[in-house]
């Protein structure tokens, strides 16, 4: 089964993990009492970086756990993103339009850096 997968950077490691760790039938099981320290740092909040590293991880993750084309997975996020700038434009809100239109342009940064 292994460790994380070293390729996920911030995002989507947990999930392989677990993904890996259900397919030799082993049980995910969740504890909430359960605290969790960071020594070394932490994870930044919702930057620039952030996005562009979830985003690689999330089509490094389809990729590998569904065999989907890293085109196919851009094209899918390229489309979320383009229903969300609809409907907030529709709601007339310019800071969440302003955020996805952002995000389009660090979706085409990461594709074009995994491609």
């Amino acid at each position: 089964m292994g460790a994380f997968d070293p390729r996920f950077f911030i995002d989507c490691e947990d999930t392989e993990l677990c993904r890996r760790i259900r397919n030799v039938d082993f049980k995910i099981v969740s504890v909430p009492e359960a605290e969790i320290i960071h020594l070394e740092g932490k994870t930044p909040g919702i930057s620039e970086a952030r996005l562009y590293y979830d985003l690689q991880s999330m089509c490094k993750y389809y990729e590998k756990a569904y065999g989907t084309n890293l085109r196919i997975t851009y094209a899918i996020q390229r489309l979320k993103s383009a229903l969300r700038i609809l409907m907030f434009s529709f709601m007339l809100n310019k800071g969440k339009v302003k955020y996805w239109k952002n995000r389009v342009v660090l979706q085409k940064k990461a594709f074009d850096e995994l491609h």
